[in-house]
């Protein structure tokens, strides 16, 4: 889920770590007498879409409630390895949906009434002692916005769109199976993205013209406009100008050749759009 392809191109980024050694640290790094317990938010949203769709792919039945079952099993595992950070009293909260979200996401009609999972969910996260919070609209979005703001210390996840929310640190969802008490880690430090969205430019191209400004420039254009005004409008088009340059010219050596076609693609499309950046 996320952005296409983004976990791959961010493996330079990734630190691998031991659940209990990464989380001991992070609870004692301001010292022993600062020791607090680390807070760890969860995409909710996720488990109920993997769930439904293993249910979907295998076509499996057993019981009266399959979905339930499947989670509960990830509950107790999410137990065990809360079991293991114990001394640090790591905090779980699983964040759900909220009624603001959007109506059409990625092409596809949202189903606005929420998951029918989401009652018995709720449920079974409070047996297990674990906090649940609804997002205003998007989970991921919020989870981005209490990462930026210092509320939760880690997303687990695999949607990598909460780096576009401003998440800080981020743990890739483990598999069990295979990576045991290890776990993967983003951090804000340890990398930097400008997602392009450029009509017909693939991951590595955009990663190229995210080395530049123009991505900078931007960010700092809308920062300073809380609506698209006419001075962004005006900037906005001269800002649109310079990345078909690039692409036309590469007057930077940023891409190591011309991208002709994808230039004359930009210039022919209402990228990049106003709604998005604001959004």
């Amino acid at each position: 889920m996320g952005m296409h392809g983004i976990w791959k191109l961010l493996d330079q980024a990734v630190e691998t770590h031991n659940i209990v050694q990464y989380t001991t640290a992070e609870c004692f790094k301001n010292g022993a007498q600062d020791c607090r317990p680390m807070i760890i938010g969860i995409d909710a949203s996720i488990w109920m879409y993997q769930v439904t769709t293993v249910l979907n792919y295998r076509n499996t039945r057993r019981g009266p409630n399959p979905a339930m079952q499947i989670i509960y099993h990830r509950l107790v595992a999410l137990l065990h390895r809360r079991t293991l950070l114990l001394h640090t009293a790591a905090v779980i909260v699983f964040v759900f949906d909220g009624p603001e979200r959007r109506a059409i996401k990625r092409g596809t009609r949202v189903n606005l009434k929420g998951h029918p999972l989401t009652a018995m969910f709720c449920e079974l996260i409070r047996c297990f002692g674990f906090h649940v919070h609804f997002a205003p609209g998007e989970a991921d979005a919020e989870l981005g916005r209490l990462s930026a703001e210092n509320i939760i210390d880690m997303v687990q996840t695999t949607d990598s769109d909460v780096f576009l929310f401003g998440a800080k640190c981020v743990m890739y969802t483990p598999k069990k199976k295979t990576d045991g008490d290890n776990i993967a880690v983003y951090t804000l430090e340890n990398l930097f993205i400008t997602p392009s969205g450029c009509p017909g430019c693939g991951a590595k191209t955009a990663h190229a013209i995210a080395r530049g400004s123009l991505g900078d420039a931007l960010l700092h254009a809308a920062s300073q406009n809380p609506v698209p005004t006419t001075d962004f409008v005006v900037f906005l088009a001269a800002w649109k100008h310079d990345l078909c340059q690039e692409f036309l010219e590469d007057p930077h050596g940023l891409l190591g050749r011309k991208y002709k076609s994808i230039s004359q693609t930009i210039a022919d499309s209402d990228f990049p759009h106003a709604d998005v950046i604001f959004s």
